[in-house]
């Protein structure tokens, strides 16, 4: 006994020592530089100290990484400006390894909403290298490129537009179209165009990036099936169902492969098909699907995470469509309540589900209440996104339909034909909002006993 613990004292003095002098290299380096630290430690201990260094920077970046895949933000931020400032104290802000750092910090900053913050240190960057490199250097267009994308973070799309038309057209010229810097502001570009609704210039984009990608890459790459299945939801809002219904299933097969049954990733693919069920009335499908995503991240994550969340929304939808009011009715009061208060009145999904709130108290009978919510909700749309946007568009539908359901049937059928008139020009006659439009105006007709859409 008394051997066993001579031998632990002696191991945890051990390790007691080997921490006091990890700890007092770190800090001969930090404070007091390798130049005064070389006496100390003889050339060949600084070259040792050196290598901790370096390796203790990877390693918080490494965890600064994980914490990102956790979605622990706050931590991850911390560890993340502790490495960057050491790291830009050695090599300066412009040097590889500070703006991968930068980049990391920056995506952290965004996650949090410090959507000022990260612009600042971008914009901060890109004056030194600027300065130090040049307009054009690679290293500056990827800045720029970055900047481009928290500007359409903070919903400046067309100011994101610009300067990613800007970025592309100089990273041709130097590089040519199959870089990979040009491929990801590409990608870049065409989620914006997407989110301008633009979605055949977002369709023309995202095809170029896919078909180089394919032929660099290969099929099955993880980068292209990714690219896949951005490019079956541009797909959806073509109206393209069946094909983008095809990507998406590619994409289900490969994650089941690689990543299992039971991942987010797989869970992700299976909700993306469920959407598209719905919007072709498949919804016992698309229930079935759903329910099981559902379970899955009430127990990974909980039951109030915001993927949790929209997965209870998409199935209220899913049970309204099928006439089940009252289970609609549990999911949509818990998910509105949460998003009221976490997310806030004015945010997109809080809009979303009030507007399935009030489809919901239409079915039940409640007309005039229906049409007050979705008027509200037009309101706001209209006035973040403009008129023409799809979600302000979906609403009118839903303000059309609350009209029809207490018998205006003259009002609801000329907002309808406006609203339409608007689906066509703007998303194209085989968008989802457009094709549900379509649906409504030609069942309210033969309520009128009037002649069918011409």
């Amino acid at each position: 006994m008394t051997s066993a613990r001579s031998a632990l004292s002696r191991c945890v003095c051990a390790f007691v020592v080997g921490c006091f002098w990890i700890v007092a290299h770190d800090a001969a380096l930090q404070f007091v530089g390798p130049a005064t630290a070389s006496p100390l430690y003889g050339q060949a201990g600084l070259r040792s100290l050196v290598l901790r260094h370096a390796e203790r920077l990877q390693q918080m970046e490494t965890h600064a990484r994980l914490l990102m895949e956790q979605g622990d933000w706050e931590d991850a931020e911390m560890i993340l400006k502790r490495a960057l400032a050491t790291q830009v104290d050695e090599s300066g802000e412009t040097h590889q390894n500070a703006l991968r750092l930068t980049r990391r910090l920056v995506k952290t900053l965004a996650k949090l909403g410090k959507m000022s913050e990260a612009e600042g240190l971008e914009q901060d960057v890109l004056s030194k290298q600027i300065a130090d490199l040049g307009q054009q250097h690679p290293d500056t267009l990827l800045t720029k490129a970055n900047i481009a994308e928290l500007l359409a973070e903070q919903g400046k799309l067309r100011n994101a537009e610009k300067l990613l038309r800007e970025v592309l057209e100089l990273q041709r010229g130097n590089v040519g179209d199959s870089h990979p810097d040009v491929l990801a502001s590409k990608k870049s570009l065409a989620s914006v165009l997407f989110r301008l609704e633009d979605f055949k210039s977002a369709k023309r984009l995202y095809s170029e990036v896919l078909e180089v990608q394919r032929r660099s890459l290969s099929e099955t790459h993880p980068d292209t099936i990714e690219l896949k299945a951005t490019f079956a939801v541009v797909l959806r809002s073509l109206g393209e169902f069946e094909r983008a219904e095809a990507f998406q299933r590619e994409v289900l097969t490969w994650r089941r492969f690689i990543f299992g049954e039971k991942h987010p990733f797989t869970m992700k693919s299976k909700s993306s098909i469920a959407t598209l069920q719905v919007d072709r009335g498949q919804y016992e499908n698309a229930e079935a699907l759903l329910r099981e995503v559902l379970t899955f991240e009430n127990k990974l994550v909980g039951e109030h995470h915001p993927d949790t969340m929209v997965s209870k929304d998409n199935l209220a939808v899913v049970l309204i469509n099928q006439g089940r009011l009252d289970d609609a009715e549990s999911l949509l009061d818990d998910v509105l309540q949460w998003r009221l208060k976490v997310q806030g009145e004015l945010h997109p999904d809080t809009l979303s589900s009030r507007s399935h709130f009030a489809d919901l108290r239409l079915r039940q009978g409640c007309g005039s209440e229906a049409e007050e919510i979705h008027r509200e909700v037009m309101a706001l749309r209209c006035d973040g996104l403009g008129e023409k946007h799809s979600s302000t568009l979906a609403s009118k539908l839903g303000v059309a339909a609350a009209l029809r359901g207490q018998g205006k049937l003259e009002d609801g059928e000329a907002l309808l034909r406006e609203s339409l008139a608007t689906c066509y020009s703007t998303l194209g006659e085989r968008h989802p909002t457009t094709l549900a439009s379509i649906r409504e105006l030609s069942s309210l007709l033969k309520e009128m006993g009037k002649d069918a859409i011409k």
